[in-house]
């Protein structure tokens, strides 16, 4: 279903079928730009129990960071998208270390369990086509398992 948090050219697709775990795994991913923009968006659905997510981050061929709030240190979704278009339960929260203690790093990270139908988090950037790309963030998920699919609308 295409929505606010699935537009555009889909360059890239990872589907992740995760088992219980309990502690964070590194997901990087590398692209290079074919048009001027993207949308990184993330697409959770649960099978059991939650995912923890922290640190998103998409890094040029400089260095330079270009998702802002990637760990959610703001505390809130500032600068994110979020959808929930199914209106699913036990959907994605952000949540503190002092709430759960499941961050990765820093204060803060995104907590999601959303079920029967997934939400999304997307955030919009500018890219510079043919440069290349980095995108990478730490994912935990507590038992059971379930879905994740991290898509890169180029647009």
């Amino acid at each position: 279903m295409s929505n606010v948090c699935s537009t555009g050219i889909n360059m890239i697709a990872i589907n992740l079928t995760m088992n219980y775990g309990f502690s964070y795994s590194l997901y990087e991913y590398n692209f290079t730009a074919i048009y001027s923009s993207a949308l990184i968006t993330i697409s959770i659905q649960r099978l059991s129990w939650y995912w923890d997510f922290d640190d998103f981050s998409l890094i040029n061929s400089n260095g330079s960071e270009l998702l802002l709030n990637g760990g959610f240190e703001m505390g809130t979704t500032a600068y994110w998208i979020y959808c929930n278009p199914y209106a699913s339960s036990y959907s994605g929260v952000i949540m503190s270390a002092a709430q759960a203690g499941r961050n990765h790093s820093g204060i803060y990270n995104w907590q999601d369990a959303a079920e029967p139908y997934p939400d999304f988090l997307a955030q919009n950037v500018s890219l510079t086509i043919g440069e290349n790309y980095t995108f990478s963030f730490w994912l935990m998920a507590d038992s059971g398992g379930g879905q994740v699919l991290v898509n890169i609308y180029q647009k």
